[in-house]
């Protein structure tokens, strides 16, 4: 594959002779910058930075650094629908806020959120998801019942 024609970057080129980050850039009408590797797809949010990673840190308990770790540990593939993670993903959670048991089962795109709160709510009015859903997105779900589960019982063996 040709090299990305970004400043700095050593990715390969997807669209127009740029990597994703670079083509971003130039989407936008932003001047083409390098891309800190540590700080992915946030670096250049300028004033919004701390706004978004105030909202992450009140809803999810993450910060954005902890929001890109998990989006790198995943490649920014969605596990769902297996597409990239361009826009800034949906955090997907299962269980209510601030209680034992709430875990963030992974990094969606905004669809397969959708999608999946869909199956879900399916799943309550009497559907099986195991016949209703895709095998990988049935073993997703299940995954993360198990995490949060587990979890559950940490947290209830150390209250004891």
């Amino acid at each position: 594959m040709k090299p990305c024609l970004g400043p700095k970057c050593d990715k390969s080129a997807t669209r127009k002779g740029l990597c994703t980050g670079h083509y971003e850039q130039k989407r936008r009408g932003h001047q083409l910058m390098p891309i800190a590797i540590r700080s992915g797809r946030f670096v250049h949010l300028g004033p919004r930075r701390y706004y978004a990673d105030w909202s992450l840190r009140k809803k999810y308990g993450i910060g954005i650094e902890e929001l890109e770790r998990r989006a790198q540990s995943q490649n920014n593939i969605c596990p769902v629908s297996f597409l990239l993670l361009t826009k800034t993903p949906c955090v997907d959670h299962i269980g209510t806020l601030g209680k034992p048991d709430f875990v963030i089962r992974g990094l969606l795109t905004r669809q397969a959120n959708l999608m999946l709160g869909y199956l879900e709510s399916l799943e309550g009015l009497g559907a099986d998801l195991k016949i209703v859903a895709a095998p990988h997105v049935y073993d997703y779900i299940m995954r993360g019942r198990l995490r949060q589960e587990e979890q559950l019982r940490k947290s209830q063996s150390d209250f004891l």
